[in-house]
């Protein structure tokens, strides 16, 4: 009788050679079981289509693959607020082909480990999918936690720290350097000072004056018409702490 066989008769057994598979093949033909139908059962990761499949998403698993840990910084994105769970995020990361993500605190910021050939690709897929749940495509802006954590290590508002100082902040920027801006640089009322760039970021420090702190995340975008993100200095060492 002929027709389709179970996937357990068609099943490959383990270290299955490249003859196995060809006298397979012909032990299909004529039983109405097309060879790709026996290989779709099998799932077998070296057909053509289990390369098909596998290519859909990015996929640095192989052993012989150097993973690297970087951290993903989400524009104007509050974790928890319209679907956006951390665990959902953390879904759309590793879907995307991050491995072993993490999510800290509510800003919206990532780690995760990558292959840096992939790492492009990976930061479009989590923009892609963050904009499939928003509904709105935010930036990602995506950094080694190595170079971050060289960053820290340099203690570079050491000599910026005084009394009126509010708030110690990194801006990421899009582009590598970060601004043609002269540094440092001051906002117009004085509220932040720009001074230095590090990891890809402009840092600043920021006063409080009238009761309003100042933004040199929107200096920047207003200023150099570019799209950034803003952390406190404190996130970026929390992160660097979690991550040695």
């Amino acid at each position: 009788m002929t027709g389709r066989r179970s996937s357990t008769e068609t099943q490959a057994p383990p270290g299955a050679s490249t003859c196995w598979h060809l006298r397979r093949a012909l032990a299909l033909l004529g039983t109405g079981v097309s060879w790709w139908q026996g290989v779709a059962d099998q799932g077998d990761p070296g057909t053509v289509l289990g390369m098909a499949d596998g290519a859909r998403q990015p996929d640095d698993r192989d052993g012989r693959v150097a993973l690297q840990r970087f951290a993903g910084f989400v524009r104007n994105v509050m974790v928890g607020r319209n679907g956006l769970s951390a665990e959902v995020l953390l879904e759309l990361v590793a879907k995307a082909g991050g491995h072993e993500p993490r999510s800290h605190l509510a800003t919206a910021n990532l780690t995760f480990s990558a292959s840096p050939e992939l790492l492009e690709v990976i930061r479009a897929g989590i923009e892609d999918s963050i904009e499939s749940v928003l509904g709105r495509r935010e930036d990602v802006f995506v950094r080694s936690v190595a170079s971050l954590t060289s960053a820290v290590r340099s203690d570079p508002f050491a000599e910026m720290m005084a009394d009126d100082v509010y708030e110690r902040c990194v801006t990421f920027v899009p582009t590598e350097p970060p601004v043609s801006l002269p540094l440092p640089t001051q906002t117009p009322r004085g509220d932040a000072v720009l001074f230095a760039c590090r990891a890809g970021g402009v840092l600043s420090i920021t006063r409080r004056i009238s009761g309003r702190p100042g933004q040199p995340g929107r200096f920047l975008e207003s200023t150099m018409g570019i799209r950034v993100t803003t952390r406190n200095w404190n996130t970026i060492e929390r992160i660097v702490r979690l991550e040695d």
